[in-house]
C-alpha cells in the first residue's frame, strides 16, 4: 500500500501486516494502523492473526525438531549396533593374533611375531576407539581393524 510520510510527505510502501514503517528519507517511524486509520477491531484481528501464525510456525518447528531427534536416535542406535559388531570381530581377531604371535615366536619367526603384536595393538585401538565420545575419532574406529586384517596377508 502507498501512503505519505506524516513528517516529510515522501511515499511509503508497506504491507497491511506490517506494524510499523520507517520513512526511507527522514527516518520517521509511523504506525501502519495510524496511517490506515484502522479501527481497534481490525487491529485486534491482525494481532490475533499474527499470533496464530506464530503459533503454527512454533508447532511446525517443534515437530521438525522432534523428527530430527528421532532420526538422530535411530542413527545412534544403528551406529551402536555396528560398533558392537566391529568390537566383537576385533576381540575375536585379537585372540587369533595372540595365537599367531605365540606360534611365530615359538617357531623363531621374530618378524612375524612382531607383526602379530602390531595387529593386536591395532585391534585394541579398534575396541577402544569404538567407545570414545569424540565423534571425529569415533567415526573412524574401524580403520585400525581393517589395517590389521590387511596385515594378515603376509601370513
Amino acid at each position: 500500500m502507498n501512503h505519505n510520510c506524516p513528517s516529510c510527505g515522501a511515499k511509503l510502501n508497506f504491507d497491511n501486516n506490517d506494524e510499523n514503517i520507517a520513512c526511507p528519507y527522514c527516518g520517521t517511524i509511523s504506525a501502519v494502523s495510524e496511517l490506515l486509520n484502522e479501527s481497534e477491531a481490525v487491529q485486534i484481528a491482525k494481532i490475533h492473526a499474527k499470533a496464530e501464525k506464530e503459533k503454527r510456525n512454533d508447532e511446525y518447528r517443534y515437530e521438525k525438531e522432534r523428527e530430527s531427534e528421532k532420526q538422530s536416535l535411530k542413527k545412534a542406535a544403528a551406529f551402536s549396533k555396528t560398533r558392537t559388531i566391529f568390537c566383537i570381530i576385533a576381540g575375536i581377531f585379537t585372540l587369533l593374533c595372540l595365537i599367531m604371535c605365540a606360534v611365530a615366536f615359538n617357531d623363531g619367526r621374530i618378524l612375524a611375531g612382531m607383526l602379530a603384536i602390531l595387529m593386536i595393538i591395532l585391534n585394541i585401538a579398534t575396541i577402544v576407539g569404538g567407545f570414545l565420545q569424540n565423534k571425529k575419532i569415533r567415526n573412524l574406529f574401524f580403520l585400525p581393524l581393517i589395517l590389521s586384517f590387511i596385515l594378515t596377508l603376509p601370513y
